[in-house]
């Protein structure tokens, strides 16, 4: 837990999406949102202090699901959303594990989606079910 910024996150915890595209039920739980002031917030953790920086925040594919579910379910426009990747530094523990060394050191990204860049990551699951499904019906498996 990092106090500093659970106190900035407002809505609901471990917020469910769930809806259906076409015949595919997608489903998710972003770390934070709050429907009311449309606030979508997603924590993300590393023990390489490089690893989340803008551009990564800017192109994290997590995100977009997250706003493509919202225009579905909610018909929530993603320019709409306030969006925010939060990068939390942990280290390793000694005999494994990982845990966060400094409580008040994290780092926020703001970013935005746009509905066309949903819309064509919706179009990416779309063809990758059809490549899996294809993949499927050549590729046969022995009987167990």
């Amino acid at each position: 837990m990092v106090p500093n910024l659970e106190k900035s996150l407002k809505g609901e915890k471990e917020h469910e999406l769930s809806v259906k595209m076409n015949n595919t039920l997608l489903v998710g739980y972003c770390d934070h949102y709050c429907p009311k002031k449309k606030i979508l917030n997603e924590n993300k953790t590393s023990k390489n202090p490089n690893r989340w920086n803008q551009i990564e925040a800017d192109n994290h594919g997590q995100l977009t699901m997250y706003a493509l579910m919202l225009l579905l379910r909610d018909g929530t426009v993603p320019e709409d959303l306030e969006i925010w990747l939060n990068f939390i530094p942990v280290e390793e523990r000694e005999f494994g594990g990982m845990w966060i060394p400094d409580r008040n050191n994290f780092t926020r990204f703001k970013t935005t989606r746009t509905a066309k860049q949903c819309l064509e990551f919706g179009s990416k699951i779309e063809r990758t079910i059809k490549d899996m499904e294809q993949f499927a019906n050549v590729v046969k498996l022995p009987d167990c």
